[in-house]
Protein backbone atom coordinates (compact mmCIF):
# COMPACT_ATOMS: atom_id res chain seq x y z
CA UNK A 1 0.00 0.00 0.00
CA UNK A 2 1.36 3.17 -0.72
CA UNK A 3 1.92 5.54 2.14
CA UNK A 4 0.38 8.84 2.34
CA UNK A 5 3.97 10.64 2.04
CA UNK A 6 4.95 8.96 -1.13
CA UNK A 7 1.37 9.62 -2.46
CA UNK A 8 2.21 13.35 -1.80
CA UNK A 9 5.10 13.56 -3.26
CA UNK A 10 3.90 11.62 -6.18
CA UNK A 11 0.95 14.47 -6.66
CA UNK A 12 4.33 17.04 -6.57
CA UNK A 13 6.20 14.88 -9.32
CA UNK A 14 3.33 15.11 -11.15
CA UNK A 15 2.35 18.38 -11.41
CA UNK A 16 5.44 19.41 -11.78
CA UNK A 17 5.74 21.81 -8.66
CA UNK A 18 9.05 22.19 -8.31
CA UNK A 19 10.56 22.42 -12.21
CA UNK A 20 14.05 20.97 -12.70
CA UNK A 21 13.59 18.43 -9.68
CA UNK A 22 13.12 14.85 -10.65
CA UNK A 23 11.68 13.37 -7.53
CA UNK A 24 10.74 9.76 -8.55
CA UNK A 25 14.32 7.88 -7.55
CA UNK A 26 13.20 9.60 -4.04
CA UNK A 27 9.50 8.14 -3.95
CA UNK A 28 10.60 4.69 -5.13
CA UNK A 29 13.31 4.68 -2.32
CA UNK A 30 11.08 5.41 0.74
CA UNK A 31 10.44 1.85 2.38
CA UNK A 32 6.11 0.81 3.08
CA UNK A 33 5.35 0.97 6.41
CA UNK A 34 2.45 1.56 8.60
CA UNK A 35 2.70 5.46 8.09
CA UNK A 36 -0.13 7.43 10.13
CA UNK A 37 -2.39 9.19 7.35
CA UNK A 38 -0.92 12.31 5.59
CA UNK A 39 -3.38 14.70 4.13
CA UNK A 40 -2.07 17.65 1.88
CA UNK A 41 -3.93 20.72 0.44
CA UNK A 42 -3.35 19.50 -3.35
CA UNK A 43 -6.28 17.26 -3.74
CA UNK A 44 -9.16 19.08 -1.57
CA UNK A 45 -9.06 21.27 1.71
CA UNK A 46 -7.33 20.18 4.35
CA UNK A 47 -10.43 20.89 6.48
CA UNK A 48 -12.39 18.60 4.61
CA UNK A 49 -10.02 16.04 4.67
CA UNK A 50 -9.98 15.82 8.77
CA UNK A 51 -14.09 16.49 8.64
CA UNK A 52 -13.91 13.00 6.41
CA UNK A 53 -10.93 11.39 9.10
CA UNK A 54 -13.50 12.34 11.84
CA UNK A 55 -16.51 11.03 10.12
CA UNK A 56 -18.96 9.25 12.71
CA UNK A 57 -17.04 10.19 15.91
CA UNK A 58 -18.56 11.98 19.01
CA UNK A 59 -16.04 15.13 19.10
CA UNK A 60 -15.90 16.60 23.07
CA UNK A 61 -13.68 19.30 22.69
CA UNK A 62 -11.02 20.59 20.26
CA UNK A 63 -7.87 22.53 21.24
CA UNK A 64 -6.07 24.71 18.33
CA UNK A 65 -2.22 25.99 18.58
CA UNK A 66 -1.43 28.14 15.61
CA UNK A 67 0.22 31.42 15.10
CA UNK A 68 -2.72 33.92 13.83
CA UNK A 69 -1.31 35.91 11.01
CA UNK A 70 -5.17 37.57 9.89
CA UNK A 71 -8.25 36.89 10.30
CA UNK A 72 -9.02 33.41 10.91
CA UNK A 73 -12.80 33.47 11.56
CA UNK A 74 -14.14 31.71 8.59
CA UNK A 75 -11.86 28.73 9.52
CA UNK A 76 -12.73 29.10 13.59
CA UNK A 77 -16.80 29.50 12.01
CA UNK A 78 -15.89 25.89 9.81
CA UNK A 79 -14.73 24.24 12.42
CA UNK A 80 -17.25 25.38 15.06
CA UNK A 81 -20.00 24.05 12.46
CA UNK A 82 -18.23 20.46 12.79
CA UNK A 83 -18.00 20.32 15.89
CA UNK A 84 -21.38 21.88 17.27
CA UNK A 85 -21.18 23.43 20.90
CA UNK A 86 -17.95 22.22 21.95
CA UNK A 87 -15.72 24.27 23.66
CA UNK A 88 -12.66 25.36 21.21
CA UNK A 89 -9.53 26.52 22.80
CA UNK A 90 -7.24 28.56 20.84
CA UNK A 91 -3.51 28.46 22.07
CA UNK A 92 -1.06 31.30 20.21
CA UNK A 93 1.59 33.60 20.69
CA UNK A 94 -0.82 37.01 20.47
CA UNK A 95 0.18 39.18 22.96
CA UNK A 96 -2.34 40.91 24.06
CA UNK A 97 -5.14 38.75 23.41
CA UNK A 98 -6.33 38.56 19.79
CA UNK A 99 -9.78 40.46 19.22
CA UNK A 100 -12.53 37.37 20.47
CA UNK A 101 -12.96 35.44 17.44
CA UNK A 102 -16.68 33.42 17.87
CA UNK A 103 -16.67 30.23 18.12
CA UNK A 104 -13.49 29.95 20.21
CA UNK A 105 -14.47 29.65 24.05
CA UNK A 106 -11.32 30.13 25.55
CA UNK A 107 -7.50 31.97 24.42
CA UNK A 108 -4.25 30.64 26.05
CA UNK A 109 -1.55 32.79 25.30
CA UNK A 110 1.87 30.76 25.06
CA UNK A 111 4.51 33.35 25.52
CA UNK A 112 4.66 35.72 27.80
CA UNK A 113 6.81 38.78 27.53
CA UNK A 114 9.83 38.89 30.04
CA UNK A 115 11.90 41.60 32.05
CA UNK A 116 15.22 40.89 29.44
CA UNK A 117 17.22 42.37 32.70
CA UNK A 118 16.41 40.17 35.08
CA UNK A 119 16.09 36.94 33.06
CA UNK A 120 18.81 33.83 32.41
CA UNK A 121 19.68 33.41 28.82
CA UNK A 122 17.64 30.53 28.88
CA UNK A 123 14.73 32.37 29.80
CA UNK A 124 15.71 35.60 27.05
CA UNK A 125 15.66 33.11 24.41
CA UNK A 126 11.69 31.44 25.17
CA UNK A 127 10.63 35.17 25.57
CA UNK A 128 11.59 35.83 21.65
CA UNK A 129 10.33 32.71 20.40
CA UNK A 130 6.66 32.68 19.01
CA UNK A 131 4.43 30.14 18.65
CA UNK A 132 5.13 27.93 15.11
CA UNK A 133 3.83 24.68 15.67
CA UNK A 134 0.23 23.94 14.41
CA UNK A 135 -1.66 21.20 15.95
CA UNK A 136 -5.71 20.73 15.38
CA UNK A 137 -6.70 18.35 18.52
CA UNK A 138 -9.60 17.01 18.27
CA UNK A 139 -10.71 15.28 21.68
CA UNK A 140 -12.76 12.12 21.78
CA UNK A 141 -14.26 9.31 23.89
CA UNK A 142 -11.49 7.40 24.31
CA UNK A 143 -8.58 9.32 22.32
CA UNK A 144 -7.61 11.95 20.92
CA UNK A 145 -6.96 12.42 17.27
CA UNK A 146 -3.96 14.72 16.14
CA UNK A 147 -3.54 16.83 12.88
CA UNK A 148 -0.22 18.76 12.79
CA UNK A 149 1.63 20.05 10.34
CA UNK A 150 2.35 23.30 8.15
CA UNK A 151 -1.12 24.13 8.01
CA UNK A 152 -1.86 27.25 10.44
CA UNK A 153 -5.07 28.71 11.12
CA UNK A 154 -6.21 30.26 8.28
CA UNK A 155 -8.63 29.93 4.89
CA UNK A 156 -5.53 29.24 2.58
CA UNK A 157 -3.74 26.79 4.70
CA UNK A 158 -7.44 24.94 5.77
CA UNK A 159 -10.13 26.14 3.39
CA UNK A 160 -8.81 26.47 -0.13
CA UNK A 161 -7.66 23.06 -2.35
CA UNK A 162 -4.93 22.74 -5.45
CA UNK A 163 -2.81 25.59 -7.15
CA UNK A 164 -4.83 28.47 -5.16
CA UNK A 165 -3.87 27.47 -1.88
CA UNK A 166 -0.66 27.29 0.49
CA UNK A 167 1.03 23.55 0.03
CA UNK A 168 0.06 22.34 3.53
CA UNK A 169 0.23 19.29 4.69
CA UNK A 170 -0.84 17.64 8.29
CA UNK A 171 -0.05 13.89 9.25
CA UNK A 172 -3.20 12.55 11.55
CA UNK A 173 -2.03 10.96 14.65
CA UNK A 174 -3.63 8.92 17.71
CA UNK A 175 -3.06 10.01 21.20
CA UNK A 176 -4.42 8.96 24.47
CA UNK A 177 -6.06 11.51 26.63
CA UNK A 178 -3.04 11.49 29.15
CA UNK A 179 -0.29 11.19 26.07
CA UNK A 180 -2.32 15.23 25.17
CA UNK A 181 -2.20 16.30 28.73
CA UNK A 182 1.39 15.49 29.23
CA UNK A 183 2.18 16.98 25.77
Amino acid sequence: MTSGMRRFLQRISDRALVPGVNLEEFIHALPDSAMPSVYSSLDQPLLTQIADSLKGTEIRRVDIVSPIHGDPRVVVGRIQRMVGDRPVTLYTDSDPEPPRIPGIAEYRVLRKPIDDQAADEPSRIRSVSCVHAKLYAFHLRREVRLFWGSANLSASALLIPGRRSNLDLLVESRLSPVEWNRF
